[in-house]
């Protein structure tokens, strides 16, 4: 059996994405990747979970992160609008709690 975890990050800038009215580019403290999320899910500084190009995500969680109608067996690098997303950023708040660099085995909490 496998374990499931992720690393808590930190947003280091949101852009807005140029070509779409309803994304932006979240960039991610001491990393180079670049993740497209819902313009207004995150803002600089806030928390967030990274979930890494080739993460498999456990299917109860497919529909609690709205990920399931673009999920296939495995978190895949993703061209959206014209611009490379680098993963998935699920942010840190009421339903998931984590503190910066800390990596979590994911479980709601209740």
């Amino acid at each position: 059996m496998s374990i499931f975890k992720v690393e808590v990050v930190k947003i280091n800038s949101i852009n807005p994405h140029p070509n779409a009215d309803r994304l932006d580019i979240a960039s991610i403290q001491d990393m180079g990747y670049q993740v497209i999320i819902v313009k207004g899910n995150l803002h600089p500084g806030d928390l967030a979970f990274y979930f890494p190009i080739d993460s498999v995500i456990p299917e109860n969680f497919l529909d609690e992160f709205g990920i399931r109608n673009y999920y296939s067996k495995k978190l895949r690098a993703a061209k959206l609008r014209g611009i490379f997303s680098e993963g998935l950023l699920i942010p840190v708040g009421n339903n998931f709690m984590g503190n910066v660099g800390d990596d979590y085995s994911i479980m709601p909490i209740v």
